[in-house]
């Protein structure tokens, strides 16, 4: 196999690992998206509920057992509120680090694709040698006829 041809295998292979990276730099991101989202709602979840619990005890029609639930829930949400948060600066770190593959095989694929270049245009200028050769050659076997 020529080194050419090496170098292009290995350039198929590091197009393939760029674009498995790629969809996992999207699936991440999709996946962080999500958890961004469930972060919002719950969110809203837990200011609309306080809301609401304010009204019904400004109003007086709150009993202290309904009272009890509503605090209850309201201090559930916000647990989950920060369980999500956490959760999503983990999700961050995985598509930072995710992303710094993808630039890393980009990186390693441009590398490729210059060493590939370069063969060619050697091989190109070898060629052009060797074809400039057999000209000379022929050109002093013509002069050396005469």
């Amino acid at each position: 196999m020529t080194r050419e041809k090496m170098v292009c295998k290995v350039l198929e292979v590091k197009g393939i690992k760029r674009e498995q990276l790629e969809a996992e730099v999207r699936k991440a991101r999709t996946t962080l998206a999500a958890e961004q989202q469930r972060l919002q709602d719950l969110e809203q979840a837990y200011k609309a509920n306080s809301v609401e619990l304010t009204d019904r005890q400004i109003a007086g029609t709150l009993p202290v057992r309904e009272m009890d639930v509503y605090y209850g829930y309201l201090k559930h949400v916000a647990r989950q509120i920060q369980q999500q948060k956490e959760l999503i600066v983990i999700r961050q770190r995985e598509v930072a680090e995710r992303e710094k593959w993808m630039v890393e095989a980009y990186k390693e694929q441009r590398l490729v694709e210059i060493l590939r270049d370069k063969i060619v245009c050697q091989e190109a200028k070898l060629a052009g040698q060797a074809e400039q050769k057999d000209r000379d050659a022929e050109f002093i076997m013509r002069k050396t006829e005469r």
